[in-house]
């Protein structure tokens, strides 16, 4: 959690929701600096927060053991979750309440960020939270058959052209699908690149939060 400096009350939670077997801290090193040019450019102080997932997950490197986490495990051969989303939707609602209750405030709106697993989360947790306004997906398809209307907040997508993990030209179509049932939100593919959050998608989140400040 980051909170604003020298106890300023922030107008707004960036919720950033990593990807498989990553963790918050790899969410929070990549679009902090996008957060801080929002903040300087509306003049206003955000409450970030940047937790890891429900369920760890130990992998071992050639440097020894990394652990990182999942929001739920889904496989891609059946078609079917063997644990779902739910969990991780009950943890980030009490990660909001229990943030909340600390820093002494109440029912701010919330930018939720989410990459790959994250991102797919993202709007079922949105749809759960009515503080929610935006959910900005990177490298993600949002599920337009499973995501029910009425869909109140603003759906934007960010994708790599030659993301080899999700493919972009199908996340595209999904959102358009979106947009046609009257969801607002922009996609943008980007030629060059893949399945990481580049300093070039970093640099389109902060474009896409300084749009939306004004």
């Amino acid at each position: 959690m980051r909170a604003p400096a020298g106890g300023a009350k922030p107008s707004r939670i960036f919720l950033l929701l990593h990807g498989f077997s990553q963790d918050g801290q790899h969410m929070f090193k990549r679009l902090e600096s996008a957060i801080a040019a929002w903040e300087q450019s509306s003049g206003k102080q955000a409450l970030i927060l940047a937790p890891s997932g429900t369920y760890p997950q130990p992998v071992r490197t050639d440097k020894g053991w990394h652990v990182g986490y999942s929001w739920y495990f889904y496989n891609l051969d059946t078609d079917e979750y063997y644990i779902d989303m739910e969990n991780g939707v009950l943890l980030l609602n009490g990660i909001i309440a229990q943030a909340e209750t600390q820093a002494g405030f109440k029912n701010l709106p919330v930018t939720v960020i989410g990459f790959s697993q994250g991102g797919y989360l993202a709007p079922f947790f949105a749809k759960s939270c009515p503080q929610v306004d935006q959910v900005i997906g990177i490298g993600c398809e949002f599920l337009k058959d499973e995501i029910a209307d009425p869909i109140r907040f603003r759906m934007d997508g960010i994708h790599g052209a030659e993301d080899p993990v999700v493919d972009g030209v199908n996340s595209q179509k999904s959102h358009a699908a979106l947009l046609e049932r009257g969801v607002n939100g922009t996609f943008q593919l980007l030629a060059g690149e893949g399945h990481k959050i580049s300093p070039a998608i970093s640099e389109r989140v902060k474009i896409l939060l300084l749009e939306e400040s004004r």
